[in-house]
């Protein structure tokens, strides 16, 4: 993992980490409206980016034994898949009929941001260490899956299709009925998107 010290400018105030949080001489990580936030912040932060007192990871490392390739081929295996690159070319996400359902970095492979039912969503933030709040994300319908920690292949593969299958619940008949077309269901074929 690559670390980077950070100091403190008076001139500046806080020196910057990422897009809106510092670090702090009084070792603290903080959000522009951190004491608004309160310190589920700061933990936050710590365990996503594994930020330690004084140093920022610019790397946090994948401990899980699931990646990326195999992440994306269960993804697009899911019918009417399409992955984009919407925000820039490290944010990896997946879609189904235009409506998101999963992202992740497609270079560190670190987190997995989820949709997730809010009242499941809360329990398996009690029951897991490992999964926490969407980050960047609506806090009572996503979650982040920290994969900086050994969480098991088939709760991914579960979590991720539980994702798809709440997208999907909410798409309009036209658009549910395009994509049972897509998987067989309706005596065709079917095929992906992908699949040109």
């Amino acid at each position: 993992m690559q670390i980077r010290q950070l100091g403190f400018d008076p001139e500046l105030g806080n020196r910057h980490i990422g897009t809106d949080y510092f670090y702090l001489p009084n070792r603290r990580i903080i959000r522009n409206t951190a004491e608004k936030q309160g310190q589920a912040w700061v933990g936050f932060m710590m365990t996503a980016f594994g930020l330690q007192p004084g140093v920022a990871a610019t790397n946090a490392k994948r401990v899980t034994a699931m990646n990326i390739e195999e992440y994306r081929e269960f993804c697009l295996s899911l019918p009417g898949t399409e992955e984009r690159f919407p925000f820039d070319g490290d944010a990896l996400v997946f879609f189904v009929m235009d409506k998101m359902y999963s992202l992740t970095n497609v270079d560190t492979f670190n987190f997995i941001n989820l949709k997730c039912d809010p009242e499941r969503a809360v329990v398996l933030r009690e029951q897991y260490e490992y999964v926490l709040p969407g980050y960047h994300m609506n806090k009572k319908h996503w979650n982040s899956i920290m994969l900086d920690r050994p969480v098991p292949t088939n709760l991914i593969r579960e979590w991720t299709r539980h994702s798809y299958d709440m997208v999907v619940a909410n798409l309009s008949k036209k658009d549910q009925e395009e994509l049972m077309r897509m998987a067989g269901k309706d005596g065709s074929t079917g095929t992906s998107k992908n699949s040109g």
